[in-house]
């Protein structure tokens, strides 16, 4: 009787806690409750989705860890099935593991957009709005404080800081947030003390920062093992695993450079520049063999930078040590080793795998493991197959990619760093871009709406943002993928045509598009984007261009890539004016779909627009610098986005 009564209790306690609203339904539920300005409900649902979310992480991390040194090894008899046996071992391990520790999971998996929104804690966005809708100031600066620790790179976010900061119920103490990771504080610290030339203090937190960061690596591996709806068409056992480890392993792949993504203005190998601020450290404090071990780990993590070649010269010339001969210490190269076997997997897993292709004939799945012949996507569709995964690709059936003919250089302005390139685009892709500019918001980049002329309306956006609205299913990945490739381009070509030895960095990449205003076109004597220099401030009495604060000092290469031409507005031509003192046009340049402008940012070539009186005028603005340490976070963030989509 006592064993039929337990098992009633059991059966009722499964039955309960089976039908309790996952993380995900309280996450839709508190979306729902956000659009009815229910900001109540929203509160309720959005916390207890990040509540829900984060007990199960712990629980995963602590269960992926566990179950790995559990699982059976692969033996040199039949490695097919001790593989698939070892792979279904450890996933019961961890999902018996993670359900004892955190609840019923769901067994439909989740969705991967929900999971991550989930990821990058975007209800707490949600939470703080609703928050500060009910009043409750104080309680939605805490939420947004860290909100913004998971988000740096959202520029919303950091305007979000300012309101809050002016509020009168909210103290500082109420913007830092309650939950930090230890490898991201120790890291600053390490980088303040660097900065105030304290080598003992940066090797103590650079050394803390060091252990945190292997277990955040950790951690991070162990996230990209979550349970997500998969997409992947029914393929052979061995061709759907590899697929789905490709996932996997692509995004563990990641993990040093997400876990650097806090840096705003830093670029470069996160995991090596620890390495980097050690050895200098060490050799600071005369302790040559710690710098030797440490300037060679960043030898094995980022062999190619410009920062490990001079280290490299360094030790060599001053030391006679080359540091790529060099044995790590043990604890060291396990890191490392996890590192480079994790890239080196994917690698693999990525020449091995192909696209998997769908016959359009018969509706089976292809995978091409020699990759998919281009001339097959340019006949028709409905008779051939075609890739089934979005790819960067955006030209049609029967379009070709034009080839740029470059019109001026140069030896075409005495000497003077400009350059023209046409037919960079086709018009297709022209088209596609100005489509992709119409998700611009008004304003963007700047603190208002009418950033130049209150003549005209500015749109922009921004790669970033771009990539974001596809991860959310409202921009299509192809046109965000279009952004990036245009921009890459563009890059590519100015590099070449200015025959730059050193390597070009993106600064900064805008999307943008002026619009004339019906009714302020009569007499209307302002430019529509005023005579100026890219990294310098002009002083109008003395004629001088002084590069300080606030100007960008940094950016040292400018181009714009048009989108459209006198066809879809009057006006708009873009200008070189004759001097600093002289800001008249002197140079025009009428846009065109697939025509790039280039040139040096500084006081050599001042320039601006002529007012756009009719129409619409849209443009990639690209700015670029040689210095890697302002090159453009952002960028690498949005192409890491599109990728994992």
């Amino acid at each position: 009787m006592r064993v039929f009564v337990f098992l009633c209790l059991a059966a009722l306690s499964y039955a309960a806690s089976s039908q309790e609203p996952s993380y995900e339904q309280q996450y839709l539920q508190g979306t729902d409750a956000y659009k009815q300005q229910d900001w109540k409900n929203t509160i309720k649902h959005m916390r207890r989705s990040l509540e829900e979310f984060s007990k199960l992480e712990e629980a995963r991390r602590h269960c992926y860890s566990l179950c790995s040194r559990k699982r059976s090894k692969v033996t040199t008899q039949w490695v097919d099935l001790d593989f698939f046996r070892s792979v279904l071992e450890r996933s019961h391990c961890v999902r018996h593991c993670t359900e004892e520790e955190a609840g019923l999971l769901p067994r439909g998996g989740v969705s991967r957009k929900i999971f991550k929104k989930l990821e990058t804690r975007e209800g707490l966005h949600y939470l703080q709005m609703a928050l500060h809708n009910e009043g409750l100031n104080k309680e939605a600066a805490q939420t947004f404080a860290q909100y913004h620790y998971h988000n740096p790179h959202d520029h919303h976010s950091r305007s979000n800081f300012e309101y809050y900061k002016a509020l009168k119920d909210v103290t500082e103490s109420d913007l830092v947030p309650n939950t930090t990771f230890k490898y991201r504080e120790y890291f600053m610290n390490g980088d303040d003390a660097y900065y105030a030339e304290n080598s003992s203090e940066m090797v103590e937190w650079m050394e803390k920062a060091l252990l945190e960061l292997y277990r955040s690596l950790e951690d991070c591996r162990s996230d990209c093992t979550s349970p997500l709806k998969k997409t992947t068409p029914t393929l052979g056992l061995s061709q759907m695993l590899s697929q789905l480890h490709l996932i996997v392993v692509s995004c563990q792949a990641k993990c040093p450079h997400t876990l650097g993504q806090f840096r705003l203005h830093v670029a470069g190998h996160f995991f090596a520049s620890f390495f980097n601020y050690l050895q200098y450290g060490y050799y600071n404090m005369n302790d040559t063999d710690k710098a030797v071990q440490a300037a060679a780990a960043m030898v094995r993590l980022d062999p190619g930078s410009e920062d490990t070649l001079s280290v490299s010269k360094f030790f060599r010339e001053t030391e006679d040590v080359r540091l790529e001969e060099q044995v790590l210490d043990e604890g060291v190269l396990l890191e490392v080793l996890k590192v480079e076997s994790v890239e080196n997997y994917r690698s693999f897993l990525d020449n091995q795998s192909g696209h998997v292709i769908r016959d359009s004939k018969t509706g089976e799945w292809i995978v091409e493991s020699e990759g998919v012949d281009p001339a097959l996507l340019e006949m028709d569709y409905q008779r051939y197959p075609v890739l089934l995964m979005d790819t960067s690709s955006t030209m049609s059936d029967k379009e070709e990619q034009p080839e740029p003919v470059v019109v001026q250089t140069s030896d075409d302005y005495d000497g003077i760093e400009r350059m023209m390139v046409d037919k960079l685009l086709s018009q297709q892709q022209c088209d596609q871009l100005i489509q992709l500019a119409s998700y611009g918001k008004e304003g963007d980049g700047y603190e208002r709406k009418s950033p130049h002329t209150e003549s005209e309306k500015f749109e922009g956006l921004h790669l970033l943002e771009a990539a974001k609205r596809s991860s959310y299913g409202e921009i299509k990945p192809s046109l965000s993928w279009l952004y990036v490739n245009a921009s890459r381009w563009s890059k590519d070509m100015v590099a070449k045509v200015f025959k730059l030895e050193s390597p070009l960095y993106f600064s900064y990449t805008h999307l943008v598009c002026r619009t004339s205003k019906e009714g302020k076109q009569e007499s209307r004597r302002d430019l529509s984007h005023p005579v100026h220099s890219d990294n310098c401030i002009l002083d109008d009495l003395t004629g001088e261009c002084n590069k300080v604060a606030p100007a960008y000092t940094w950016r040292d290469y400018s181009a714009l890539l048009y989108l459209n031409g006198g066809e879809d507005f009057e006006g708009g031509e873009f200008f070189y004016a004759h001097s600093t003192k002289d800001l008249s046009p002197d140079v025009l340049v009428k846009p065109e779909c697939g025509r790039l402008v280039g040139f040096s940012a500084g006081k050599e070539n001042m320039h601006g627009v002529l007012p756009v009186t009719g129409g619409r005028r849209c443009a990639v603005a690209l700015w670029f610098t040689l210095d890697p340490q302002h090159s453009e976070a952002a960028f690498d963030q949005a192409e890491d986005l599109l990728v994992s989509l």
